[in-house]
This record gives C-alpha cells, sequence and structure tokens, in this order.
C-alpha cells in the first residue's frame, strides 16, 4: 500500500467528504441533502396527469408507447401544448417524418414557435438532444419514434445483411449522456416507441423496439391502447384511449385509465375529472343516475350529469377535491 493510500485510510468521514469536494470541485460531497419538490407542467390530458403525480415532471424522461392510432403523438403534442403556455421551447425530433402541421395547430400548438428536426439516424439524435440541452433553453424535446430511427451501420447496409443489436447500443449510449444533462436543465424528454411482435416464441411477444436502456432510464412509461369509437364505428366524432403507467420514479406506478379525445381537437378533461371525482366518493353514481353533493338532485347519464356540472361551474371545484385526494 502507498504512502498516499494509508493516509486516505486515515481520514474521518468529514475529512474524507473534504476530500472528495476538494478533488472534484465545491459542493461535490458536502451539500446539503434538501430535495426540491419536482416542478411538473401538464400534459393536457387530465386524467393522465392525475396519473403520473400531476403532470410531466421537469429533469426527467417520459416514454408513450403503444400500438398504432392510440394517441402518442397526440398525447405528445398536447404536451407540447402546455410547455407553449408556459412560454418554454419546445423542438421536435421527427425521424418518423410524419408530423401533420395542421393537426398540431388543431390541437394547440404553435408551430411558428416549434422548432422540427429530422435526423437521419439514431446517433444524431443523440447529438441533437444532447447539443439541446447544453442550451439549457429548452423546456421540452419530443423524440419520434425509436420505434423508425435507424443506427448509422444499418442506413448504409444493404436490406440483405443481418443486422444485429439495431439501435440498442447506441441507445443506451444516448440514454446515459442525456439523462445526465437533464440533471442540471429546467427540461424533460419524451420518447414515443411503438409496440412490435416477436417472431415465434411463447406468451406475450409484445416488445419495445431500441433495446433494454430506455426502459431502465425512462422515469416514467406509458402504455397506450386504442379503445372505443366516440359517436360509432361508422361516423365518429373521436376515439376512446386506455392507459397503463407500467413505469413511475415519481409516483405510484402501474395506474390505469382512459381519456376520450375528439377529432375537433380537443380531449374531455371534465368527462375526465367526474370519473376520478366518483372513483374517489366526491361524486356517486347509482346505476345510471348520477350527483354531487345533493342525492335529490340526480341527473341520468354521464354526459349530460358533466353537461350539468360544466353549466353550473363547478368542475374547477370538483378538480381541487380530486386532486387533494392525489
Amino acid at each position: 500500500m502507498s504512502k498516499k493510500d494509508s493516509e486516505d485510510k486515515s481520514l474521518n468521514y468529514n475529512e474524507a467528504l473534504a476530500a472528495l469536494d476538494k478533488r472534484f470541485g465545491k459542493g461535490y460531497a458536502t451539500s446539503d441533502n434538501t430535495y426540491e419538490k419536482v416542478d411538473r407542467i401538464s400534459t393536457g390530458v387530465f386524467a393522465l396527469d392525475f396519473a403520473i403525480g400531476g403532470g410531466l415532471p421537469l429533469h426527467k424522461v417520459m416514454t408513450i408507447a403503444g400500438e398504432y392510432s392510440s394517441g402518442k403523438t397526440t398525447v405528445a403534442l398536447l404536451t407540447a401544448a402546455e410547455f407553449q403556455k408556459k412560454e418554454k421551447l419546445v423542438v421536435y425530433i421527427d425521424t418518423d417524418h410524419g408530423l401533420d402541421p395542421e393537426w398540431a395547430t388543431t390541437l394547440g400548438v404553435d408551430m411558428s414557435k416549434m422548432k422540427v428536426i429530422q435526423p437521419d439516424y439514431i446517433e444524431q439524435v443523440s447529438d441533437t438532444i444532447e447539443t439541446l440541452l447544453l442550451t439549457g433553453e429548452v423546456g421540452l424535446i419530443i423524440f419520434d419514434s425509436v420505434a423508425n430511427t435507424p443506427s448509422k451501420s444499418e442506413l448504409d447496409e444493404s436490406c440483405e445483411q443481418d443486422s444485429y443489436g439495431g439501435i440498442g447500443k447506441p441507445m443506451a449510449r444516448m440514454m446515459r449522456k442525456i439523462t445526465k444533462r437533464l440533471t442540471h436543465v429546467e427540461s424533460s424528454i419524451i420518447v414515443i416507441n411503438q409496440l412490435r411482435d416477436k417472431i415465434g416464441g411463447y406468451g406475450n411477444t409484445e416488445y419495445l423496439p431500441g433495446g433494454r436502456a430506455l426502459k431502465f432510464q425512462s422515469d416514467i412509461i406509458i402504455w397506450l391502447r386504442p379503445s372505443d369509437w366516440i359517436g360509432g364505428k361508422d361516423n365518429p366524432t373521436g376515439k376512446m384511449s386506455k392507459f397503463r403507467i407500467n413505469k413511475n420514479r415519481t409516483a405510484p406506478p402501474l395506474k390505469t385509465g382512459q381519456f376520450e379525445l375528439y377529432f375537433e381537437g380537443y380531449v374531455n378533461n371534465d368527462g375526465a375529472v367526474v370519473d376520478e371525482a366518483i372513483a374517489e366518493g366526491i361524486c356517486f353514481k347509482t346505476g345510471g343516475w348520477f350527483y354531487y353533493e345533493d342525492e335529490k338532485k340526480k341527473i341520468q347519464g354521464r354526459d349530460n350529469f358533466v353537461a350539468d356540472l360544466v353549466e353550473r361551474k363547478k368542475i374547477k371545484e370538483i378538480t381541487k377535491k380530486v386532486l387533494n385526494k392525489k
């Protein structure tokens, strides 16, 4: 053992912390362990906000995964609109080349203030996200999507060549770097992924492309699945999407729910508030009848009940009660 090693062994606890500060920078080991409450910004979908703990937290990565037409991109764009309301910059990394500016505008996104970047491969995505985070000025980065992004080597290869590992390794490197950068800036990242099926095998064959690193490094993972059409399948006015919070480091996980998305470009958040209020015992349902506070004033039908609460301006009051129950 060297003389230096012997001296290090003789340090007491406080001296060791001071030595670490001297070696790695002031505050490295001696800063107090006080943790501020996590700031959150709404996703624009009340049911999701309630399930994940009050909205998308800053400094975190949220993965939205699911089947086609389940509302993944729509939820991301609704979140983008909420960030813009807070005057935060939003960057949309569109490797799908499928962003519809008209639909984004309908959902409330100001396209003149949202930068759209279209990289060709995952290594470009990684460098782009890291560079944007280093500015400290971007509030939300949306990456759409992992499943449709090749690695540079895959892009250069012939389709006849077998590619093993795909984007798994570059994704792992990217996630390690950006999660470290996120701790120092007031930013959030939404990663969109698509459901795939393994060839052969037994049991559940569903999986998410991109390797395991994305699952480990994501703070929140939301699975979406399409449900019923609103207004009937022949002439729908919207659709229902079911969700499950598969992972949540910022609130209790495994919560489930659903939300109603209308093609006019809005989510029925009032209905979601009422659904949560019924589950929490704030509003009440007996058969097909609903009431709030006064059992004598029952309303038949959920939609009629929601409309009555909106007309009487009770939704905000009920929302506060629901959030206080959280």
